[in-house]
């Protein structure tokens, strides 16, 4: 592969057109390193991830153009059912390619700024999303009003309810907002839960439980992605298995950014 290069204008709009998700701009983005990562040693961590974002960019950018290639070279095969085998696997590594991006950009701290956001109504859309798409999604609306960056929230919380759905088929949000305390927005499901010693593990980049033939088909950067959204948003992201079976991914955000 060529030398990685730094994103440009280019380069974004490229894999905004093909993935539907912009190019993260790495070299000028401010990295979000979590609390449990801060003080000696911070900077040369803050750089090891920020090389590792880079890299994991780099990488993916130049793999668009070939893809591209491919794909215009895939219409000209005669046969229909080779055709879309080409093309069902062309779908699949852009979907890796995909989450490699939203990976790295989630290292990096957003651009966008703080609003006042009605949970119900927030929650309530993301459910709608779902819900058009044949898929079951409830949520326990809340009453309140929370201080925080909707787009980053909003792909966290996508993420954590994409695997919900795919290992249980169905997904609760539920919310709970103490006074003066915290605001928690838990995703909860009723799949086979995850063993208690690497419920951290998975939570990791590229970490994939052998036993599930589901996770082999991604790279295992979904909750890696959500707990680095987590972080970026001064909040924490923490799984457990609940009683009777299934998964609690909890979202705690700090009672600084609630009103």
């Amino acid at each position: 592969m060529n030398e990685i290069r730094k994103s440009n204008g280019s380069s974004s709009e490229c894999c905004r057109g093909l993935f539907g998700v912009a190019a993260p701009t790495l070299p000028h983005a401010k990295l979000a390193i979590p609390s449990s990562l801060r003080g000696d040693g911070a900077w040369e961590c803050g750089n090891e991830l920020e090389r590792s974002a880079q890299l994991l960019a780099g990488l993916s950018h130049d793999l668009l153009t070939p893809i591209t290639r491919m794909k215009l070279r895939a219409e000209t095969i005669g046969a229909r059912s080779v055709r879309q085998k080409f093309f069902n696997d062309l779908d699949e590594i852009e979907g890796l390619i995909r989450d490699v991006l939203v990976y790295a950009g989630s290292a990096h701290c957003s651009d966008e700024r703080n609003a006042r956001l009605e949970i119900a109504s927030f929650l309530k859309g993301l459910a709608d999303d779902y819900r058009d798409m044949g898929k079951d999604v409830v949520v326990l609306q809340p009453n309140g009003v929370i201080l925080t960056r909707p787009r980053p929230l909003r792909r966290l919380l996508t993420n954590l309810v994409d695997n919900a759905l795919k290992f249980a088929g169905a997904a609760e949000i539920v919310t709970e907002i103490e006074a003066n305390a915290s605001v928690t927005i838990s995703v909860l499901d009723r799949g086979p839960g995850i063993p208690d010693d690497q419920l951290a593990a998975v939570m990791k980049p590229f970490f994939r439980l052998r036993r599930d033939k589901l996770a082999a088909r991604g790279l295992g950067l979904g909750l890696a992605t959500a707990n680095n959204l987590a972080h970026s948003l001064s909040g924490s992201l923490a799984l457990r298995n609940r009683q009777g079976g299934g998964l609690r991914a909890e979202l705690r955000l700090p009672v600084s950014w609630s009103s």
